[in-house]
């Protein structure tokens, strides 16, 4: 049986996390943001009642769903088509013979704050379209208008609201070269948009902006987390993440709901 959670805020979030530990996984991809989260479900099934399903639904049509391998996953399609939902972020153990299911791993990091150490340092830049620009170089994709004003607006927001911070390197020409985000949502500190540009990378600059944003999130209180593919795992090991769970998902859409 699907029922409403409380509003997903930092303390609900924070709460749900805590009531439900694998509701981390759908927390993190969604986030916690009260301009795009319009409200949030448990599943629940078996005797005495166990958290099956979680179901965070966004005001842009999106929704994210984490499963346990007993949900009922004609229930969750039949609630979210009559939800209208558009795109499904769709994760967890349920998902697994899902065609075309991808492996997801939720890594976290809980050691000390790291010391500064000699080598590149990364300063925080509020420089949104600069980062737009070096994260859309890095990934080979032209900076369309409309896509750099909507990732700036967003960026501003969540930045100016204190619930985010980007952190960047520059190159030897002073420009940026790399950078890192870290967004606040509950107790976690996502990593996120971390990259260089190909000319810098193997030079520690990436790094650099990830121990910046661990230590400005571990000072605070917060636990970094981050959801990544699993050939990327072997990086973040490195930086001293461990795998928390392995996770199936995929992005779905076009009325096709797992």
């Amino acid at each position: 049986m699907l029922r409403r959670f409380e509003p997903l805020t930092d303390d609900t979030g924070n709460a749900l996390c805590a009531r439900f530990p694998a509701a981390a996984a759908a927390v993190l991809a969604a986030g916690v943001d009260a301009y795009e989260t319009e409200s949030v479900w448990v599943q629940t099934c078996g005797e005495p009642a166990c958290a099956a399903a979680f179901c965070i639904l966004q005001k842009s049509g999106a929704a994210a769903v984490y499963a346990q391998a007993g949900a009922d996953r004609s229930e969750l399609r039949a609630f979210l088509q009559a939800g209208g939902v558009r795109t499904v972020r769709a994760g967890g153990p349920a998902f697994a013979d899902v065609p075309g299911a991808e492996r997801i791993v939720l890594m976290t990091r809980r050691t000390p704050p790291a010391k500064r150490t000699a080598g590149p340092a990364a300063a925080v830049c509020d420089d949104f379209s600069a980062l737009y620009r070096l994260l859309c170089r890095a990934a080979g994709l032209s900076a369309d208008s409309m896509q750099a004003n909507a990732w700036v607006a967003r960026a501003a927001r969540s930045f100016f609201a204190g619930r985010a911070c980007a952190y960047a390197a520059r190159g030897e020409t002073g420009a940026l070269a790399a950078t890192a985000t870290v967004r606040t949502v509950g107790r976690f500190a996502v990593l996120e948009d971390v990259a260089a540009l190909p000319a810098y990378r193997g030079q520690g600059l990436a790094r650099a902006c990830v121990e910046a944003a661990c230590r400005h999130a571990q000072e605070a209180g917060c636990v970094p987390a981050l959801l990544c593919r699993e050939t990327a795992a072997g990086f973040w090991t490195a930086c001293g993440f461990a795998t928390q769970e392995t996770i199936y998902t995929g992005k779905l859409s076009n009325g096709e709901i797992f």
